[in-house]
């Protein structure tokens, strides 16, 4: 059993890397995790450094959430008429500039704007690529290729960390 296991998701990390159309929208994910990994046991000291409050702390996540709701079905949308990779470069280039805006942020209104560009493109972002990655792979392999990739995003956000 364990295995097949390891045969399947090499198989899938194969299929990932098996052209450009799909390795390309691949890597910016894993960057994107291994990234996040790593600012992630940061990020709460660096607010603390910025004198920002618990509920303000707060408020920073629920304007991510907000503004990854606005754009979604928009994503989803331009997805389906014009194909994936308007989408994969908007939801990657808003995700690069919120955090370049938070890395420069000195409070809680410059932080507030990174988290608008955050919640509108890093949060979209594994549901863009994770569309395009279906449409690419074989219907008898999806469910497997979707799954893989999870798993290695996963262990990417875990060694970043």
């Amino acid at each position: 059993m364990l295995l097949q296991l390891w045969l399947d998701q090499r198989s899938a990390l194969r299929f990932v890397l098996s052209s450009p159309r799909v390795l390309v929208p691949a890597m910016v994910r894993w960057v994107e995790r291994f990234g996040g990994g790593l600012g992630s046991p940061v990020k709460p000291f660096f607010m603390l450094a910025l004198s920002l409050s618990p509920s303000q702390m707060g408020m920073l996540s629920t304007v991510s959430v907000v503004f990854a709701l606005i754009p979604a079905p928009f994503y989803g949308f331009v997805q389906d008429r014009f194909g994936t990779y308007f989408p994969i470069i908007v939801a990657s280039t808003t995700c690069g500039l919120g955090c370049t805006l938070e890395g420069l942020a000195t409070g809680f209104s410059s932080l507030v704007a990174a988290r608008v560009f955050q919640g509108i493109g890093g949060d979209n972002l594994p549901s863009v690529i994770n569309a395009h990655l279906s449409t690419c792979a074989p219907p008898s392999k999806r469910a497997l290729v979707l799954s893989a990739f999870s798993f290695q995003c996963q262990l990417l956000r875990l060694g970043g960390q």
